[in-house]
């Protein structure tokens, strides 16, 4: 059963035919740095670190069969880090540069009881806060009241209400139309498309995608990840996001946690290589469209080429930042478990942050270019040429040019 039409129905169009002048393809918090920001440094000659993704709680009451993170090959928690630690290496990221963090979390971030309290030191702060949820919370009234009662939440809506006034953005699963797919993505959580659908209405209604000029959106649809039974739905679901000033992040199974067994049945399947097909199919349908809509330029495409987020701004995680987990880890990208991507066992071993920053992959990496010399699309060392075929990109290319109707001599 698909809920498309019903959804299309809910939420008016906004941006029916081109997009707006002083519209930004990009969602705040995200991390993702301008592209005359992504090289600077601090007056040691240090890169700036631009970005940090965290984990803030251990509580989720979904069982999602692909999940990153709440598996043992990830890390295991044995002594976490306190809700004050975890301010501490924020804090101390702002003075390396990090304007904003992103909360992906071994847990639904809004089923911990203290999370408002750390976005509205966050934004004491003057740090943004991008927050991955599955709606669970904020498409439930009494989950919203049962997390937040100290706070005087009542509602979900009202939930959504508290955190529009602080510095956040907040970026909603959102992996089908089709509800019983959705089902099975989480692990057949009964009322689960109920929430998701509320949480989606109660942030359109607090107005996190309100269009400002020149300024990006604060609400984001994140198709992640993608499989064989969804790919076919990744241009719809970015159409839909972006004519209501929604973003949209697509990408396919991370090899980390129980990913790494979701992409083991997708490659033993002996379908993967239709699955490719049409992954490239649906990228190139995406580029087309944003293209022709305004969403970006022929110019960038060409110059930085496709890359694992279709029509959405490149990932500079490989350059500005890393992941810092609740048990302490430290990992170059969120996506990745391999030992050649760990920082650090426990971030607790180094002095302070900036001592694990400059050893970290990012930092050493970032220091080899400048503006001039560095590449804006960075890459993806969790799927490029891994969940990724090596020729994956330049099919795209090549496929979204033909459907242009344009040659490069």
């Amino acid at each position: 059963m698909s809920n498309k039409s019903y959804l299309e129905q809910s939420f008016s169009i906004m941006f029916p035919d081109k997009m707006p002048t002083g519209y930004i393809n990009d969602v705040l918090y995200w991390g993702n740095v301008p592209r005359t920001e992504l090289y600077k440094t601090l007056p040691d000659g240090t890169p700036e670190m631009q970005m940090m993704d965290i984990d803030f709680g251990d509580i989720c009451s979904l069982n999602c069969p692909h999940c990153f993170r709440r598996d043992d090959r990830n890390d295991i928690i044995k002594n976490p880090l306190s809700d004050e630690q975890i301010i501490d290496y924020i804090r101390q990221g702002k003075e390396l540069g990090v304007k904003s963090v992103k909360i992906l979390g071994r847990g639904e971030p809004f089923q911990n009881p203290e999370f408002l309290k750390f976005l509205r030191t966050m934004t004491e702060m003057d740090i943004g806060v991008g927050i991955f949820t599955k709606g669970t919370v904020l498409g439930d009234d009494k989950m919203a009241a049962y997390y937040n009662e100290k706070y005087g939440i009542k509602s979900a809506r009202d939930l959504a209400s508290a955190i529009k006034e602080l510095k956040t953005a907040v970026y909603l699963n959102f992996m089908s139309f089709n509800d019983e797919i959705s089902y099975k993505m989480v692990g057949n959580v009964s009322g689960y498309i109920e929430k998701r659908n509320q949480a989606l209405r109660n942030l359109v209604d607090t107005k996190f995608n309100e269009f400002v000029t020149e300024i990006p959106t604060r609400l984001a649809l994140v198709c992640a990840p993608y499989t064989p039974e969804t790919v076919g739905e990744l241009f719809d679901i970015y159409k839909f996001a972006h004519e209501r000033n929604m973003y949209c992040v697509a990408c396919p199974t991370t090899l980390s946690g129980k990913g790494i067994d979701t992409f083991d049945k997708q490659q033993k399947s002996g379908h993967y290589t239709d699955f490719i097909s049409k992954t490239v199919e649906e990228y190139a349908k995406i580029y087309e469209y944003a293209i022709n809509k305004g969403i970006m330029s022929l110019e960038d495409f060409i110059h930085d080429g496709p890359h694992v987020y279709p029509g959405a701004h490149p990932c500079n995680q490989t350059m500005a930042g890393f992941y810092l987990q609740l048990s302490g880890q430290v990992n170059w990208c969120p996506g990745r478990v391999e030992s050649d991507t760990l920082c650090t066992n426990d971030i607790r071993n180094y002095q302070n942050l900036k001592e694990c920053w400059i050893k970290s992959p990012a930092c050493r990496r970032a220091k080899q270019y400048t503006n001039e010399t560095g590449p804006f699309n960075c890459g993806c060392i969790a799927r490029d040429k891994r969940s990724l075929p090596n020729d994956f990109y330049e099919q795209v290319k090549n496929l979204t040019l033909q459907k242009l109707n344009v040659t490069i001599s």
